[in-house]
């Protein structure tokens, strides 16, 4: 079952959680990309659709809470040769999409349409991609990360710049298995288990100390350099990690509790997530993900949390408008995703019913 939390432009249900089940036909994903006012998400044939409420696709009277019904999103599903799709949602164009198709990236808008934006000759298959500040930053998959200038206009978004190839501050490659954009700064995660951070450090969410306002080069985040991370997240001015123990670390602004710690304005090294809302030990998480202002993490056994900003009710319907410890989500779930001001859980049905994700 399909549940989603808040978002900005939901229509006149935006302080109600949106559920699919029931009367609405079953939705069966494979992968779901949260935006700000809509979602994309593929399915088991790996074709792609939105769900939403914007004027530019008026899927319904745009006076109506729209989340019923789907469109196919023609400029994904027409590309050739798709066997190597990317769809990579970001902060500064929230209803604008990055799309990696083997050496290419699109910028996607939702009126349908695709307009190539990038495309290098000898490039190798993209398999990551993420817009931070004034920087694309992208990976192939020979685990090569590249920055070039990011200044799209719209209506004539090619343009050719030379890419410049990520290195740690050695000067020595970076093998990159993961990475997350923010607003304004970046975070990476090499094949060793170490964090980078990259851009602007105003909240300190590069975690290395307010010292540092602004890096153009990736910086290790050294205070992490006892663990292995499994998994990294960016949010508008935080990170999340997750290291091989299931151990969670935040760190940037905490203006909303989105780092889930108390007592906090700005964390500039990270800080471990140490117990959720009941006062029980917040561990074996196994996946994480970031919203502008809000974060969510779900464990190894379907538990699902969420903390941070509630004032578009992205965690619960309630007048809270903030929740700075994580807080437990009933039922067991076997994904969530934060969009810019929205969030989306997928539920695992009870034992005895139909278990396939929905």
């Amino acid at each position: 079952m399909l549940t989603i939390k808040g978002g900005v432009r939901l229509g006149p249900e935006r302080r109600k959680d949106i559920t699919y089940d029931g009367e609405y036909e079953k939705i069966r994903v494979s992968s779901i990309i949260p935006l700000a006012s809509m979602m994309v998400y593929s399915n088991s044939e790996g074709r792609y659709y939105f769900m939403g409420y914007d004027k530019l696709v008026a899927l319904k009277n745009e006076n109506e809470s729209i989340f019923d019904q789907s469109l196919e999103i023609c400029c994904l599903n027409n590309l050739t040769n798709k066997e190597n799709l990317v769809v990579q949602a970001n902060f500064l164009l929230p209803d604008v999409s990055l799309v990696g198709c083997n050496s290419d990236i699109y910028l996607m808008m939702f009126e349908n349409e695709a307009f190539l934006f990038h495309h290098e000759k000898h490039c190798l298959p993209i398999l990551q991609l993420g817009v931070f500040g004034s920087q694309l930053l992208y990976v192939d998959n020979n685990y090569d990360a590249y920055l070039k200038p990011f200044r799209p206009a719209l209506t004539h978004p090619t343009y050719k710049s030379d890419a410049l190839l990520v290195a740690n501050e050695k000067g020595n490659r970076i093998k990159v298995v993961q990475i997350s954009c923010g607003r304004s700064h970046a975070i990476v995660l090499d094949d060793s288990g170490t964090v980078y951070t990259v851009g602007d450090n105003s909240k300190g969410q590069l975690g290395v100390g307010m010292s540092v306002k602004n890096s153009p080069t990736f910086v290790q985040v050294t205070e992490l350099g006892w663990t292995k991370c499994k998994k990294v997240a960016a949010g508008g001015w935080h990170n999340l990690v997750v290291n091989e123990s299931g151990h969670v670390y935040s760190w940037g602004w905490n203006l909303n509790g989105q780092l889930g710690v108390q007592s906090i304005d700005i964390s500039e090294f990270p800080t471990s997530i140490e117990r959720d809302e009941n006062n029980s030990v917040f561990e074996n998480i196994v996946d994480i993900s970031c919203g502008c202002s809000h974060s969510a993490a779900l464990s190894a056994n379907g538990q699902a949390y969420l903390w941070g900003s509630n004032q578009f009710n992205e965690i619960a319907t309630t007048d809270t408008k903030r929740f700075s410890s994580p807080v437990v989500l009933k039922g067991t779930k076997s994904s969530v995703r934060c969009g810019h001001l929205s969030t989306i859980v997928v539920s695992i049905k009870p034992e005895g019913q139909n278990t396939t994700d929905e």
